[in-house]
């Protein structure tokens, strides 16, 4: 049994280590090239390296496919949808002009790159800080994640390697409440699928559908009203913010991490 301190100080030092790492790699990376996919892989390098310093790979737990394949095309292809409407109410309702990847970038290689990096990301928040964070309840677990994630990308916030909607406060604000609410539907996915590859899978539709869409603004983007207001319709329909009954079961069985 650890104790709570002891899953604080474990939580911390994960973060810290991560945080450290992600910065590190990417400020190495820079030296060698200005591709952005490069720089992100880095930076996302960090998360999935604190693990395995930490010795912590086996809080990286997979789902049984076969019992959860739905799901995990739900989250494969959800952000394919909303992104697709997104983009007509771009065309069609506001001045927004498409800049697309398909005009841009790679196709495969950039698919390739944010699967990547989204996997290192969740291996670290739904992976080990989901394991950990679990003995602290439901809704304590999915705000401490959201606030070390969101806390986690503010340096590619303040470099510019992350760009946000005008105006600037505007947009940070929207970057965290999105960022927030986002976690809780991504904690719910973990627990409903039981492994870290629905998130991993919705995380990088989502980043791949962002990216080929190239959906910008305080109304369309990821940082954008109109994914906030979406975010906000799931997190009422599934109950995200409510402890689901047989997480509650478990906990216990969490808590001792067994």
């Amino acid at each position: 049994m650890l104790k709570e301190s002891d899953l604080i100080k474990k939580t911390f030092n994960f973060f810290f280590i991560a945080f450290f790492f992600s910065m590190l790699f990417c400020r190495i990376s820079i030296f060698f090239t200005n591709d952005h996919r490069v720089l992100v892989l880095a930076y996302s390098f960090g998360v999935a390296f604190a693990i395995f310093l930490l010795k912590e790979l086996k809080t990286i737990k997979l789902e049984n496919i076969k019992s959860t394949w739905k799901w995990l095309l739900i989250a494969t292809f959800i952000p394919l949808i909303y992104t697709s409407i997104l983009y007509l109410l771009g065309i069609y309702f506001f001045p927004f002009t498409p800049s697309t990847l398909l005009k841009t970038d790679n196709i495969p290689y950039a698919i390739i790159m944010i699967l990547l990096s989204v996997t290192f990301e969740e291996i670290g928040w739904r992976g080990y800080l989901y394991k950990y964070c679990t003995a602290e309840g439901w809704l304590k677990m999915n705000i401490s994640i959201s606030i070390l994630w969101t806390v986690w990308h503010l340096p590619a916030i303040f470099y510019g390697g992350y760009p946000l909607p005008s105006p600037e406060l505007l947009g940070f604000a929207l970057f965290f409440i999105n960022l927030s609410l986002a976690s809780f539907i991504l904690g719910w996915l973990r627990w409903k699928t039981g492994g870290v590859l629905s998130p991993i899978l919705v995380h990088g539709s989502h980043n791949i559908t962002m990216s080929i869409f190239a959906l910008t603004g305080p109304l369309l983007s990821e940082c954008g009203i109109f994914f906030t207001i979406f975010l906000a319709i799931t997190i009422v329909l599934i109950k995200a913010w409510k402890a689901p009954t047989f997480f509650e079961l478990n906990v216990i069985k969490e808590k001792y991490l067994g």
